[in-house]
């Protein structure tokens, strides 16, 4: 059973350092205010580490069917929003037409949430949560070097 009480080594701790670091860039552009979006990227960051380390937990007692793992989670997700979307003063607003908007939104579910609870789950199911937590939470700084600007 893997240890979960252990501290993260200082490789992991650098690397936290630098993806905290693409972060500020991409959500600042260095302006260091903070404000109502900064706060709500910093209560999803505590949450998906309470979720890697419980999932950890989970895996280690008996190693889940990861795609099951998956469709609990997403299940969850897709409730969650549903919820919150019922709950709204304003209703739920009218569903676009286009197949373009359908075809993106069916991509971005795919490939960036379903595939990426995926990966996460079995990353973090044969690694640490935090290596796993380093991987995902350097996104923003690749996508700050790839991307380049894009502020405006």
């Amino acid at each position: 059973m893997a240890n979960l009480k252990k501290s993260p080594d200082i490789g992991v701790w650098i690397a936290a350092a630098v993806a905290l670091l693409g972060a500020a860039l991409i959500a600042s552009n260095m302006q260091m205010a903070f404000n109502l979006g900064d706060g709500l990227m910093v209560a999803a960051a505590v949450l998906r580490a309470l979720m890697m380390v419980e999932t950890k937990r989970r895996c280690t007692q008996s190693p889940p069917d990861m795609l099951a793992l998956t469709a609990v989670q997403s299940g969850v997700l897709a409730l969650g929003c549903l919820v919150l979307a019922l709950s709204s003063s304003d209703g739920l607003p009218a569903l676009p037409q286009s197949m373009t908007f359908w075809g993106s939104t069916g991509f971005l579910v795919l490939l960036c949430t379903l595939l990426a609870f995926f990966a996460q789950n079995y990353a973090i199911a044969r690694s640490s949560p935090s290596r796993a937590a380093v991987l995902l939470g350097s996104e923003p700084l690749f996508g700050r070097f790839i991307c380049g600007d894009v502020s405006g």
